[in-house]
């Protein structure tokens, strides 16, 4: 399962450079990412829900990626389709029955907080850039360094045979935290997955490190 960068590809374009990449993208997907009466430049704005899956769906079709990956679909598809059903002018089922009233409000409060967490990404992804460079968190590490997957099987030799690890990402959409987990668990170390990211921990104020200092 591969990490969606959704704000990898969030570049300026023109409007009809960016009509153009919706229609794609919803081909692709089946899914529209505009309708009717829609302002693309506001509708798929940088930062914006849309956007991102725009943008992380031009990344898998750039991969060579004919149908979105399952880290998609588990991103935008349920974003995307309570988008559709509510766009209407009568909400309804697939099998053709009118959504009530009550039923509508809570779709619209899912989608909604939907919508919310995604665009809350885009400013954690931001944070997370800094935190790197800035911080970690408290707790037994390799040699101070929180090493990349990719680094990850080199360095085991610097655990303790009885070390438990908790591993952490950028938040709960990132997948190179489960990837470690596993890869730790297969080499028969304890290892555990920090269901958010550095962004939630240092905001909800728990302790970090920064170089070889600590900030409380």
């Amino acid at each position: 399962m591969r990490e969606l960068s959704a704000s990898a590809a969030s570049e300026p374009v023109e409007e009809l450079e960016l009509v153009d990449a919706a229609a794609q993208v919803s081909a692709w997907c089946g899914e529209p990412l505009l309708y009717d009466g829609d302002d693309p430049a506001i509708t798929l704005a940088p930062g914006t829900a849309r956007r991102r899956a725009l943008d992380a769906a031009r990344e898998e079709m750039a991969a060579g990626l004919d149908a979105p990956s399952p880290a998609w679909r588990f991103r935008f598809s349920l974003m995307l389709g309570l988008e559709r059903v509510l766009a209407a002018e009568q909400p309804a089922l697939l099998n053709g029955l009118t959504l009530r009233p009550h039923q509508v409000d809570a779709l619209a409060g899912m989608l909604a907080a939907l919508t919310a967490g995604e665009e809350r990404e885009e400013v954690d992804e931001a944070e997370a850039d800094d935190d790197e460079l800035n911080g970690e968190l408290n707790g037994d590490e390799l040699n101070g360094d929180d090493p990349p997957i990719d680094e990850l099987e080199a360095r085991l030799a610097e655990l303790p045979p009885d070390a438990e690890v908790v591993a952490y990402c950028r938040g709960p959409y990132c997948v190179y935290a489960d990837d470690a987990v596993r890869e730790l668990n297969r080499k028969g170390y304890r290892a555990l997955r920090l269901i958010d990211g550095f962004p939630e921990w240092k905001r909800a104020g728990l302790p970090i490190e920064q170089g070889n200092g600590r900030e409380p």
